[in-house]
């Protein structure tokens, strides 16, 4: 076993990770895996471009090694998105063609970020209700932020505590979101005027402690079911 720093997290790893049943708490390795993926292959653009389907072109401030042919989000801010897919590269420009979106209205800022193909909606179980859709990815926050439902964020501690608030607006049955907490600092989970585990008390992720906090919706009385998942250590 070797010893690795995957977003800042210790990970002790065989040489060949085809022995994955030797990794504690693999599922979390792919998460911290996932996220460093996105931070070095992040982009930025400044150029103008207005939400909506259709190939949108972009010329990031520093040119990334993202394929052509890659899943990408093209993200204004938490609420306004984009997700499709890289058509064309040159050593200056991409060609993005936007697939589905979340959002509306034009920005002159934008985070390029590589993602996974989107999950397919889930068919319609024995009670009828329809199985969760992909979470999208919402950046890494180091101060306070309100989630958006079906989000997935980094909040990083490595600066002081971090409060992050639980989507409150109209939430669904089945409403998901995914909070990954990195650095040494306290994490507080707002309820947001929503009940967690059917507590109106706010949650909280003890400093030292890292991990992943995952929330979905069941109904007013229960609010949000909450887990936590804690990163492995070496």
């Amino acid at each position: 076993m070797t010893l690795h720093v995957i977003n800042g997290t210790s990970w002790n790893l065989p040489e060949d990770l085809q022995d994955y049943k030797a990794v504690t708490n693999f599922g979390l390795l792919i998460d911290d895996l996932m996220a460093d993926i996105a931070i070095t292959f992040q982009m930025t653009s400044t150029d103008t471009i207005t939400i909506a389907t259709g190939e949108h072109t972009l010329n990031p401030a520093v040119m990334r090694g993202v394929p052509v042919g890659a899943d990408a989000y093209v993200i204004a801010n938490a609420t306004n998105k984009m997700h499709g897919t890289i058509t064309a590269k040159t050593p200056t420009q991409l060609t993005f063609d936007c697939t589905s979106f979340v959002g509306s209205g034009e920005y002159s800022a934008w985070t390029i970020q590589p993602a996974g193909p989107q999950g397919k909606t889930g068919t319609p179980g024995t009670n009828g209700s329809n199985g969760a859709s992909a979470l999208l990815w919402a950046g890494i926050h180091t101060a306070a932020h309100t989630l958006v439902k079906t989000t997935a964020i980094v909040a990083d501690t490595s600066g002081g505590a971090v409060p992050i608030s639980v989507p409150n607006t109209t939430p669904a049955e089945g409403d998901e979101w995914e909070i990954i907490k990195i650095g040494g600092n306290v994490l507080t989970v707002n309820r947001n005027g929503v009940r967690l585990n059917g507590l109106e008390e706010n949650g909280t992720i003890a400093a030292g402690v890292q991990g992943t906090v995952r929330g979905r919706y069941i109904n007013a009385s229960v609010g949000y079911a909450v887990s936590f998942a804690p990163a492995a250590t070496a």
